[in-house]
């Protein structure tokens, strides 16, 4: 009998000992279950981090690359401008070069005209006083050759009433020979 009475507290104290562990697993269970839901939410904070890193990481890389196009963009654009300083201070230089050269031809184009000038004027001059002198030569010349023509008219004049007593003087010769002149004739004939 006291066997059976043993059998039974051990039977009270196995299913009490059950018991226990049974409320132990459900407890354990449900502190599972809630860390088991815990970990998923972690999980999905952890992925909606992710994500968000994933994206600030995409904005990064194309604010970088960005950046990146626009120095190298900028640095394209001073290449250029410095290139087209360049250039412009060569043409420049050039245009300086030029008209220097040009500006020294003319300096020296304008002196030989104002020397050609000045020896051009002196000759207008040398030959403005030549015909001076010439004009009063051909003034005093006029003046003598009036002179001797007033002269020579009087001389011809006189010439003239000489020579016309000559030729009345001959004619009255000729009047008192042509009497004479058949026997001279004659004469003339015989002495042949």
């Amino acid at each position: 009998g006291s066997e059976l009475v043993k059998c039974r507290e051990k039977i009270q104290s196995t299913d009490y000992e059950m018991k226990f562990l049974e409320e132990a697993l459900e407890a354990s269970e449900a502190e599972c279950t809630t860390s088991k839901n815990a970990i998923a939410t972690l999980q999905k904070e952890i992925d909606h981090f992710k994500l968000k890193f994933a994206q600030q990481d995409s904005l990064r890389a194309k604010a970088e690359e960005k950046e990146s196009e626009e120095r190298a963009e900028r640095v394209a654009l001073a290449a250029q401008l410095n290139a087209q300083l360049q250039e412009h201070a060569r043409v420049e230089t050039q245009l300086r070069e030029s008209m220097e050269i040009t500006e020294r031809s003319l300096t020296q184009e304008l002196y030989v005209k104002e020397e050609e000038s000045k020896a051009k004027d002196a000759e207008i001059g040398r030959m403005e006083e030549a015909i001076t002198t010439l004009e009063a030569h051909q003034l005093s010349l006029k003046q003598s050759l009036s002179e001797q023509k007033s002269m020579l008219d009087a001389s011809n004049e006189e010439e003239i009433g000489r020579l016309m007593g000559e030729i009345a003087n001959l004619q009255s010769k000729q009047s008192k020979t042509q009497s004479t002149g058949v026997v001279s004739e004659a004469k003339v004939r015989e002495l042949e």
